[in-house]
């Protein structure tokens, strides 16, 4: 997975979030929810604090959100593989949160 062209911000209670988008090819994933989504710790930027996962299917110029975590969540809940002197933190799909939730927080404000 890819990072975004760029990252924004939201507000959670009062405080400012900075989300990134990170983004996989649709032909890849067979929507199984098992599936991992992985952050590659060398493209962490220390301002990002929550990682959106998505998947583009271009050929129909659409995509799927797959769900949310935050930074620090995902590092206590990911599972690290090491590749080619590269930290990968790795979750299943369904450990994510469910993207109508990431707007419930950011109106709560």
């Amino acid at each position: 997975m890819v990072n975004g062209p760029s990252y924004f911000t939201s507000y959670f209670k009062g405080k400012g979030t900075v989300v990134r988008v990170r983004t996989g090819e649709c032909s890849f994933w067979n929507r199984d929810v098992n599936n991992l989504v992985a952050l590659n710790l060398n493209e962490h930027e220390y301002v990002n604090d929550v990682y959106i996962f998505c998947m583009m299917d271009m050929e129909k110029s659409g995509g799927y959100m797959l769900g949310w975590i935050f930074f620090d969540e995902l590092i206590y809940k990911a599972q690290p593989i090491f590749e080619d002197d590269t930290i990968y933190l790795t979750i299943p799909i369904k450990e994510l949160h469910h993207m109508k939730k990431l707007v419930g927080l950011s109106k709560n404000n």
